[in-house]
């Protein structure tokens, strides 16, 4: 054991006694079910299934599902195996309650202390386990291994932060991962990154949260809601964080002013500050209703709809028509947007009209090539364009037809040094870069005999 790593131990150890206290303070700030507290030392109601089990281990929401999609293929090879799934926060617990099939077992996940993780591989004793993304817990990887329980890292992102740390560790890092007889990464850093600080070569399999089946709802669930709200307007405000529920509601105070009747949805990424978000609209003057309370479409006297429900969030994009994203909203003084698509826009409007730099993108709807060659030619501006395609010589053809300076395949905005780079009509004459550039900065003299 590496110095580290025992002096994690050892603090984990001597710091053990302290972690029902912490507990409690989560309790207090409502991060914490109180009645599954003994769930974090090990220590469980629940009895083990019978038979071959895997233990699958998550922090979150979005890890959650993931696994869970995981587990249903598997159980189409493996009818018999059944799941014990950990995760972190209370958000994900509700989840996997509402939808996880009955051979799923759900748990809080055990502190990383020496005595909470062996009383939990002692009651569990699982035949395997996988751990998504992140959670890497030095104390139960080293039981895992100690048990000589095989173990998975599935989907592995990382920061380059974390893998920083971990490459100054190497040492250790060799010997946490080892426990791992399998790391397939989500990406080429976090490959790279790990297979610098374990000195193994780590796959890079892909994102697999990309790659799981999205079932999403019926046409006729959201035909039901939309004739429920009398097709009112619907602004939507996604997976909003403490904040952003403020710059939600004063956009909908000026969406208000140009569409009367317009109702606009909350869904906060974590649901357990519905209340808050209530009492946050209705001091402002706004009617609202709490979808955990009352799950029936909003009457027209209600201003805002808090859906703080879980496993839900597809319904709502498609019963919206408008969407907000939170979780990247600008900060400092200035007019910063993030990176945004505004789709069901036509010529006339000035984000279409104009040359624009920035992060906006317009999505125009067009039924042939030669309609969107001409809806794309159709601007006084020429600077760059880009054509998406498959295949190469179509995408090459249409390139030959735009009417702008620069036109990329399946990019967009790769400047090169050594090509020329300019625009036409208003986007300027004249060009940088590559040979053509550079005889912009000289002059010619003419000598005549």
């Amino acid at each position: 054991m590496t110095a580290s790593l025992a002096l994690y131990r050892f603090g984990t150890r001597l710091l053990e006694p302290l972690a029902p206290w912490l507990v409690e303070q989560r309790i207090k700030r409502g991060k914490e079910n109180p009645d599954r507290i003994g769930e974090r030392f090990g220590v469980s109601k629940a009895e083990r299934p019978k038979g071959t089990m895997i233990w699958m281990h998550a922090a979150s929401v979005g890890e959650s599902r993931l696994l869970l999609d995981v587990f249903a293929a598997l159980r189409k090879r493996r009818p018999n195996v059944s799941a014990l799934v950990t995760t972190q926060t209370t958000t994900s617990a509700d989840m996997i309650a509402a939808s996880a099939p009955a051979n799923v077992v759900h748990q809080m996940a055990p502190v990383d202390g020496p005595k909470a993780v062996e009383a939990f591989l002692q009651h569990w004793q699982p035949d395997a386990a996988v751990f998504a993304e992140g959670e890497i817990w030095p104390n139960m990887l080293g039981a895992l291994k100690a048990h000589g329980v095989p173990a998975a890292l599935i989907n592995a992102r990382m920061t380059e932060k974390t893998l920083r740390s971990w490459n100054s560790r190497k040492a250790s890092a060799a010997q946490v991962f080892g426990t791992f007889g399998f790391i397939g990464a989500a990406d080429q850093l976090t490959a790279d990154g790990l297979s610098a600080a374990t000195g193994r070569r780590i796959a890079t399999v892909g994102n697999l949260k990309t790659a799981t089946a999205v079932e999403g709802p019926s046409s006729q669930t959201v035909s039901s809601f939309r004739v429920g709200v009398n097709g009112r307007p619907i602004v939507l405000a996604a997976s909003t964080h403490p904040g952003e529920d403020e710059f939600a509601r004063d956009a909908f105070a000026e969406v208000r002013m140009r569409k009367s009747g317009a109702l606009m949805i909350v869904v906060p990424r974590h649901p357990d500050r519905g209340d808050a978000i209530v009492s946050l609209m209705r001091e402002s003057g706004m009617t609202t209703q709490q979808w955990s309370r009352d799950k029936s479409p909003p009457a027209a006297d209600i201003d805002v709809l808090v859906a703080d429900t879980i496993g839900e969030l597809l319904f709502w994009y498609a019963v919206s028509d408008a969407v907000y994203l939170g979780g990247a909203t600008a900060e400092g003084d200035g007019y910063f947007i993030q990176p945004t698509i505004v789709r069901d826009i036509t010529d006339g409007s000035r984000l279409v009209d104009e040359e624009q730099f920035g992060p906006a993108l317009p999505i125009i709807r067009f039924k042939t090539v030669d309609e969107a060659i001409a809806l794309a030619n159709d601007s006084s501006a020429g600077l760059g364009g880009s054509v998406w395609s498959k295949d190469i010589k179509k995408a090459e053809a249409v390139a030959a037809q735009m009417e702008c300076g620069t036109v990329w395949i399946n990019k967009h905005g790769a400047i090169q040094p050594n090509a020329p780079f300019g625009g036409v009509k208003q986007s300027g004459f004249g060009v940088e870069f590559g040979e053509e550039g550079l005889k912009e900065f000289t002059t010619v003299q003419t000598v005549i005999r």
